[in-house]
């Protein structure tokens, strides 16, 4: 048996040695003929056989076991010409390298047409739009925005790195004021509103009727010449690709004002609707023109009749004029007559806060007129309103030198002489506000656009956006406000102290609270100035200085009507690929600002009675009791832009253009200045 099987194993281990002696080995690398990649995958098999082998990702093959002599190979791969290698030679026990290079096939199928529809406002595209720019630039997509919840593109651009929003409208780029910044919409100028910029305010424009938003942060030669810090170019659509129809309503809470909360508002007219006054029951009356009313001073003008010169003894000259007191009453009377007709811009209501709501509607489609002609339309509205209110504190500080400080010497370089330096702290002035901000917003913005396409080269456009915004301001300050502080230092001297009176600050003379509720009560200490047991009228229980109050009211209106008509066009000449784009574009906006009014007011305790007081105009100083200020005003502007895209290669881009704007401002503001009357009308006069 045990010869048997050594006879076995040598007759196996010989004919492992003959086969081994009558195959070679096959090894290469597989490359693309023209950038010499390797291919990944790539087949290369040994005709007549079935051995083969498949590249690894540095593009190597090997194949093992081949049979001695002449074979031929075939190589494979997706996309590339079929390769035959003839003459091969297998040697035994040897491997044979073979580099093989492929070159790209041009593959041919019948006429496949795929269309779609780019879509815009989205993530990506702002991302693409961004990569591409060849200046510095931000991109905010309607994605980001609806994301976002932002109501207004204020809101929206502040969340772009290197801006800020003044005022909550005005765009500051890397500090750089508003007036070193512009806005356009769908890269044509619009006007502004505001009577002392030229900034358009950005709180006009609802993220509803926007497809996105481009903040350019550095120059490039398509942009305003105006250009200093940065531009904001608000985008719309023009058609959608296919019908749409969208409802939506949205509301929500804040924590600084609930539902059913107070709020302060400034006079209302019997016309308002969705934030117009249309009767301008606010504004002036007409019949003011620019004429000035003054109950103490008559123009020469009137009733002449009435006058009597006075002559001088000497010279014979006239000096002077008597007027008759007839005179001066009929002027008061009339004087009287128009000045009852102003609307009282000061008067102010309490109302009930309501829920915030926001109403937008849009509504668009496309029709297919023939195959190379489409045209459709785009219409956006929307409304909303709101109501917002803030706190504020405002104190101002005084640096004063420290009396611990003994002081150091310094010597100045330029004169020599010693100077004496001391260390300052800080101590409380004699300012220290709390403001009540109370603020009633509306918002009605609407896009129309039209647009038709012929061949898909030439497109003819007609955009118009109108926005109006409304806003409604009442401002209370309370506190110290250095001279709007009744003072009885004088008449009730005493032991200063901190305490409150009914709700009002106040430092005076102290008195013995036992209840705690900041109320001088009888049964209280208190000091008794003539001994006689008793509080008497005159007998001190608080007082030093009182609080002052601050009323700030204002009313506006601002509205923007921009319209746009846009030619783009795409042809070739040659080899050469062009892009045109021609707008020309008209609009109007307009400012009404009836009131801006401030009124300043003192807290004043009774002289017999400190314990009961009232606010009173403040009219020390030759101040006014209030001032007001009336402000109208209009901007046109006319627009016309060219620009020429010529590609004259792959990454050889050639543009130039022409941009030319006009504008015409008219903005007027008229100051008045409220008085008391001492003037009746009284029967018998």
């Amino acid at each position: 048996m045990k010869v048997f099987l050594m006879r076995y194993l040598s007759v196996m281990n010989l004919l492992v040695t003959v086969y081994g002696q009558d195959t070679g080995t096959l090894s290469g690398v597989i490359l693309d003929h023209k950038s010499k990649e390797p291919l990944i995958g790539a087949n290369v098999i040994v005709e007549g056989t079935s051995l083969g082998a498949a590249t690894d990702y540095e593009g190597k093959y090997l194949i093992q076991g081949v049979d001695v002599g002449i074979i031929s190979l075939k190589v494979t791969y997706i996309g590339y010409e079929v390769k035959n290698i003839t003459n091969v030679e297998i040697v035994p026990r040897k491997t044979l390298t073979v580099n093989i290079d492929l070159k790209r096939d041009v593959v041919s199928i019948a006429g496949v047409e795929v269309k779609a529809e780019k879509k815009s406002g989205t993530d990506i595209e702002s991302l693409t739009q961004k990569q591409d720019a060849l200046e510095m630039q931000d991109n905010i997509s309607a994605d980001q925005i609806s994301k976002s919840g932002d109501s207004h593109v204020a809101d929206a651009v502040r969340r772009v790195t290197g801006v800020t929003i003044m005022d909550d409208r005005f765009l500051v780029v890397r500090g750089l004021g508003d007036r070193y910044s512009s806005a356009q919409l769908n890269s044509v100028g619009m006007p502004s509103p505001e009577s002392d910029r030229r900034s358009v305010p950005l709180d006009l424009f609802s993220t509803a009727l926007i497809s996105g938003i481009d903040v350019a942060k550095s120059y490039r030669p398509d942009l305003p010449g105006a250009f200093g810090g940065g531009n904001v170019n608000i985008r719309t659509k023009l058609y959608p690709s296919r019908t749409i129809y969208k409802l939506k309503i949205s509301t929500g809470v804040s924590g600084n004002i609930l539902p059913g909360d107070e709020m302060i508002t400034n006079m209302s007219g019997p016309n308002d609707l969705l934030g117009f006054d249309f009767g301008r029951s606010r504004d002036i009356p007409s019949s003011f023109e620019d004429e000035l009313i003054s109950y103490g001073s008559i123009p020469e003008t009137y009733l002449p009749d009435l006058l009597t010169p006075i002559v001088s003894n000497f010279t014979g000259d006239t000096i002077g004029w008597n007027s008759d007191p007839v005179r001066e009453y009929l002027w008061f009377k009339d004087s009287y007559r128009k000045n009852s007709l102003l609307p009282n811009t000061f008067q102010n209501s309490i109302k009930k806060s309501s829920l915030p709501a926001s109403t937008s509607f849009t509504y668009g489609t496309k029709y297919g007129v023939a195959n190379d002609l489409e045209m459709g339309f785009l219409f956006d509205g929307n409304y909303s309103r709101k109501s917002k209110y803030n706190q504020e504190r405002m104190d101002r500080y005084n640096a004063y030198n420290d009396p611990s400080d003994d002081g150091t010497v310094i010597v100045d370089p330029v004169t020599g002489l010693e100077i004496i330096q001391y260390d300052k702290i800080l101590r409380k002035g004699f300012i220290g506000l709390d403001r009540d901000i109370y603020q009633t917003s509306s918002n009605i913005g609407m896009n129309f656009s039209f647009g038709l396409t012929i061949r898909k080269h030439l497109r003819f456009g007609l955009r118009n956006v109108y926005t109006h915004t409304s806003k409604d301001n009442f401002t209370s300050s309370s506190g110290m406000s250095g001279e709007l502080n009744h003072d009885y230092a004088n008449l009730y001297p005493g032991k200063d102290f901190n305490a409150y009176l009914d709700g009002v600050s106040f430092n005076g003379e102290q008195w013995d609270d036992i209840d705690g509720d900041g109320i001088y009560d009888s049964n209280e200490s208190y000091s008794d100035s003539n001994q006689n047991g008793q509080w008497d009228p005159g007998d001190s229980i608080s007082v030093l200085d009182e609080n002052g109050l601050l009323i700030s009211q204002r009313y506006n209106e601002k509205a923007i009507n921009l319209t746009t008509l846009s030619i783009e066009n795409k042809f070739d000449f040659q080899t050469i690929k062009n892009e045109i784009d021609f707008k020309y574009t008209f609009g109007k906006s307009d400012m009404y600002e009836p009131f801006a009014a401030k009124s300043e007011w003192e807290y004043v305790r009774d002289e017999l009675d400190p314990r009961t007081g009232s606010y009173t105009l403040y009219l020390r100083n030759g101040s006014n009791p209030g001032v007001s200020y009336n402000s109208k005003g209009k901007e046109n502007i006319y627009g016309v832009s060219y620009d020429h895209l010529i590609t004259v290669a792959k990454n050889t881009k050639i543009k130039f253009g022409l941009k030319v704007d006009r504008k015409e401002r008219d903005f007027r503001r008229r100051y008045l200045y409220m008085d008391y009357s001492l003037f009746s009308l009284a029967t018998n006069d």
